[in-house]
């Protein structure tokens, strides 16, 4: 995990499109907008339950590092819309406001993880690798629960102009603020190859790689589009869910799981190794 110690006086960010350098300074506000591949489920030391908000998450890791003032609203299982307009609905009857809102004129830093819920990503690797293991034992449930229709391209360019809609909320919150769309980390590399800690048919995973592939494209789109910062991390499908040195998790065992039956929310998504990358690559581009 990066440290507070790596923090620097000042931060010289480029302005999208425009070639400028744009100063921020230590203790300037940085507002983390997204979902769960930021909020960091599974992760430790939990600083919202309800929102499986950790405090090694990237936003966290990025503002200790830099020295920055973070207010940290991502949220699992945020949508776009949650981000733009709908509070989100959370257990025990209790709603997290719309996070657009958390920007404000101050504001110097947003980052943003959106999209994936949308496009049902997390959701259907859960799926089809629970029911792979477990068809047998109640396939009807499995039957109903696997079975995904493709998305289409449609799927996608909303997804794009939803992401494009965030960015300007953001641009009339913060007009000064530079914006990063930080693009989730893969489960499946390219191939779509599974896994024991991915145990899904082939064309599931093809389907699940294609759906993955479509929102990073929708992101870079977007980016485009706004101006605003499109952030990947170069090396990403090399530490796929399959790999030797997994970035992202499996579907992972209650029995087993870090933090037990608490821990396996962090199914199919960033372990620590991958939300540090991940905040490597945010501070590489500051």
């Amino acid at each position: 995990m990066l440290t507070a110690g790596a923090a620097v006086a000042t931060v010289v960010m480029l302005c999208p499109g425009s070639g400028s350098a744009r100063e921020v300074a230590e203790g300037a506000r940085y507002v983390a907008l997204g979902s769960s591949y930021a909020s960091g489920p599974g992760l430790p030391d939990m600083v919202d339950v309800g929102c499986a908000r950790s405090g090694h998450n990237y936003p966290h890791q990025v503002a200790a590092a830099v020295g920055l003032e973070l207010v940290d609203v991502t949220c699992a299982g945020a949508t776009t819309a949650n981000i733009l307009r709908t509070p989100q609905s959370l257990a025990g009857g209790r709603a997290a406001p719309v996070q657009v809102e958390a920007v404000t004129e101050r504001t110097q830093l947003v980052s943003v993880t959106i999209g994936g819920n949308d496009l049902g990503l997390a959701g259907s690797m859960i799926k089809a690798s629970a029911c792979a293991r477990l068809l047998e034992s109640v396939p009807a449930f499995c039957e109903t629960a696997a079975g995904t229709k493709p998305h289409t391209q449609g799927d996608f360019d909303a997804v794009e102009s939803s992401i494009v809609a965030v960015v300007r909320a953001i641009e009339e919150r913060a007009p000064q603020a530079s914006v990063m769309l930080v693009q989730y980390l893969p489960a499946l590399n390219p191939s779509g190859a599974t896994c024991p800690a991915l145990t899904m048919s082939a064309s599931q995973a093809a389907d699940i790689r294609r759906t993955y592939d479509g929102l990073v494209s929708a992101t870079e789109r977007a980016a485009r589009r706004t101006g605003a910062t499109a952030i990947a991390v170069p090396d990403a499908d090399a530490h796929s869910a399959c790999s030797t040195t997994p970035w992202v998790n499996g579907l992972l065992d209650p029995l087993t799981a870090p933090g037990g039956l608490a821990g396996v929310a962090g199914s199919v998504h960033p372990n620590l190794a991958g939300t540090t990358a991940v905040a490597h690559e945010i501070i590489a581009r500051l």
